[in-house]
């Protein structure tokens, strides 16, 4: 792998599982076709909390030949990993596979188009040079598929709050994917949360700032409203001044 490339190394944990998802994956795939992404990735370049999985997306028409023409190979090599223990549960869809590796986690690998355009500096895992998803994508992947479908957990809202600090450019770029009735909806959820009597706080593992933990759903409203917020600075990264 050509030296001028920028490496990243995964959080303890998902290192592990990635380690261990990439050889299933590379019995039907390049490690070109797809990118890692999800919270592990901003954790990893932020530090700002811990992250447990490994998410990598790739596209739709890439998963859906592979899936096609080679889903019994597929299912049998599913099948020997769990006889022997190595996998404690499995999804093979259309669009989506997950494997939930027995004392490590899950990667799941979600087939799907960009949504957006970064100009993002390109990264790559440091022990399988696979892609890093640019920050921008993640984040508009994250609001798309998780808080407007329905699936969002208070990390994804934290990890908004945080990127507003550590990359405003890229926070701006994922914002600016939603139109006005999606950013309603967002603003609906985070109201809810709000007047609830329950914020379910907990969800975030490990943060490098408890209070910021705390007051994930106040921040990102006052962000979704324009409001500039202003964070201590995280272990190993300073936020811009």
């Amino acid at each position: 792998m050509p030296s001028e490339r920028k490496k990243l190394r995964l959080p303890s944990g998902p290192d592990k599982i990635l380690e261990a998802g990439v050889k299933f994956l590379d019995q039907f795939w390049d490690r070109s076709q797809y990118e890692i992404g999800g919270g592990t990735v901003l954790a990893a370049r932020w530090h700002h909390r811990h992250s447990t999985d490994v998410d990598c997306s790739m596209n739709e028409e890439t998963f859906r030949l592979v899936n096609e023409n080679e889903s019994s190979s597929m299912i049998s090599s599913l099948g020997e990993l769990e006889d022997i223990g190595a996998l404690q549960d499995k999804e093979l869809h259309s669009r989506v596979l997950v494997l939930d590796f027995t004392d490590l986690g899950q990667l799941s690998l979600v087939a799907g188009n960009r949504l957006t355009r970064s100009c993002q500096v390109q990264e790559y895992e440091v022990s399988t040079g696979i892609r890093l998803e640019p920050t921008a994508e993640i984040l508009a992947k994250k609001i798309a598929f998780r808080v407007l479908d329905g699936r969002w957990k208070q990390r994804d809202f934290f990890d908004l709050v945080v990127s507003s600090n550590c990359e405003p450019e890229a926070y701006k770029i994922a914002i600016d994917v939603l139109t006005d009735k999606e950013k309603n909806a967002v603003g609906e959820i985070l109201r809810s949360r709000l007047l609830g009597s329950t914020l379910e706080i907990g969800d975030v593992q490990e943060p490098f700032d408890q209070d910021v933990a705390d007051s994930t759903w106040d921040l990102a409203a006052q962000l979704l409203e324009g409001k500039d917020i202003n964070l201590p600075s995280l272990p190993g990264r300073e936020t811009p001044p």
